[in-house]
């Protein structure tokens, strides 16, 4: 490779006469293609670019030329003196130019300059090529993008189809939940008033205990209550019955009253999973669209408390624990954030029970740090291969190899965009037996009470 000092002693030597010089200004054309061409141009200052026509007579660029650099050696050294481009000033720029009598001059007298010369050439067509490496590559992502945008396109196009489908079969499951809901109050009323207030509770708030705080909870009162074996005993902790003695209640009748609060209980979760279930589908629906969503104060914790009471039976195998902190209300759109516990749960979950994981734990914290909200979700589960971990929130991505995945990894992607539109922030690092995804969202001013609505 020829040294910078080697260049610049022959460029002093060849292109050093000022009356070979051109000045352009920005968008002139030096050459055109199919003009005619005998010089050898250095540009001095400045920068041009090279354009071919495609069959719709757009110009495309090919090449950029700078300082030091050579313009138009095909024309001159295949002596077709013909321009293949056209050849455009990007900014201001000076030529220096040297005629084909020079080089015959030079190749005559074997001057050392023209040995010199060879190695400048060569380097220019090292030069040119990598610039049409990069040119090639760059279009490559280019239409590897243009695909995924096309994909993405039909993808919001089928699942508004579908989104409108599931939507009608959604109502109508949540419509009749609630008409059953409230016709068994009025037959309970009629035929066991005493059970009214069990299944109203179950209604109201569902399982409010999991299963591993109603072990606790048994561990800590065997023996103490007097009367109740241990099938009684659990059905009275499941339905916290905080403030009701025992003497208030038959325990004949504690079994019956149970199922009644059980009853109750299923139809809270039904209404409360067919709400989610409407709101998961329209996001899908309206991925990328920019629609409004009410917002109101609420607590995040209530977020993930609710998303572990929809994701209950998927739970059952996985000891989960729950960190919460005391947290201040902001402005967030309930179902926006169940979407957002839901997808990391439950990815976490199905990576633990498909990699067959001893004693599967999920944990996890919330607290309020420095002007944001934190909230991690951890499992001991394999972990994300370290090559899809750059890429996890991008459209496509998924470590699911088998189950509903339909490899379409949108979840994430969704996650993600949810996130930033409260201005927050979610990342992820993990290694074999430890995943954590953390979530970062800012107070803003009166602790969140004016997080700005990015829709």
């Amino acid at each position: 490779m020829i040294t910078d000092a080697e260049f610049n002693t022959v460029v002093r030597e060849l292109f050093n006469d000022p009356k070979r010089r051109i000045v352009l200004r920005k968008s002139d054309f030096l050459l055109r293609s199919g003009d005619h061409n005998d010089k050898l141009y250095l540009v001095l200052t400045g920068r041009l670019k090279g354009l071919v026509s495609d069959a719709n007579g757009h110009l495309l660029e090919i090449f950029q030329a700078g300082v030091n650099d050579l313009v138009g050696f095909h024309s001159f050294f295949s002596k077709t003196f013909i321009s293949l481009t056209n050849v455009q000033a990007v900014e201001d720029t000076e030529l220096a130019y040297i005629e084909t009598s020079q080089l015959d001059d030079m190749r005559a007298k074997g001057t050392y300059l023209f040995e010199a010369f060879l190695p400048i050439i060569a380097r220019e067509f090292v030069n040119r090529h990598r610039q049409m490496k990069d040119l090639v590559i760059e279009k490559e992502h280019t239409f590897q993008h243009l695909i995924e945008t096309e994909k993405l396109a039909s993808l919001g196009q089928m699942a508004a189809g579908i989104a409108h489908e599931l939507n009608n079969a959604i109502a109508v499951l949540q419509r009749n939940s609630e008409w059953i809901a409230n016709e068994l109050v009025a037959l309970i009323t009629k035929s066991y008033p005493d059970a009214l207030p069990f299944y109203g509770k179950g209604v109201q708030e569902g399982r409010t205990l999991s299963g591993a705080q109603v072990r606790k909870r048994r561990r800590d009162l065997e023996g103490k209550l007097q009367g109740l074996d241990r099938q009684m005993l659990d059905d009275w902790i499941e339905m916290d019955l905080e403030g009701l003695e025992l003497k208030d209640i038959d325990l004949n009748s504690l079994s019956r009253l149970h199922a009644y609060w059980e009853l109750g209980s299923a139809f809270h979760d039904m209404l409360l999973a067919a709400g989610q279930a409407a709101h998961v589908v329209k996001s899908v629906k309206t991925l990328g669209a920019k629609t409004g969503k009410v917002r109101q104060l609420r607590n995040i914790n209530h977020s993930i408390e609710e998303t572990i009471t929809l994701l209950r039976s998927k739970l059952r195998t996985v000891n989960v624990r729950l960190d919460l902190s005391e947290l201040p209300e902001i402005m967030v759109n309930r179902g926006e954030w169940v979407q957002v516990w839901t997808n990391l749960i439950q990815n976490a979950c199905d990576s633990m029970v498909q990699n067959q994981v001893d004693q599967p734990q999920l944990v996890i914290t919330s607290r309020s740090e420095n002007d944001l909200i934190v909230v991690t979700v951890q499992d001991n589960g394999p972990g994300i291969p370290n090559q899809l971990l750059p890429d996890i929130f991008q459209p496509n991505v998924t470590t699911k190899v088998d189950g509903l995945s339909f490899g379409l990894g949108l979840g994430l992607t969704i996650v993600n965009r949810i996130v930033e539109s409260y201005m927050g922030t979610i990342r992820v690092e993990s290694k074999p037996g430890c995943t954590v995804f953390t979530v970062e969202i800012p107070l803003g001013e009166s602790h969140g009470k004016t997080v700005p609505h990015l829709h």
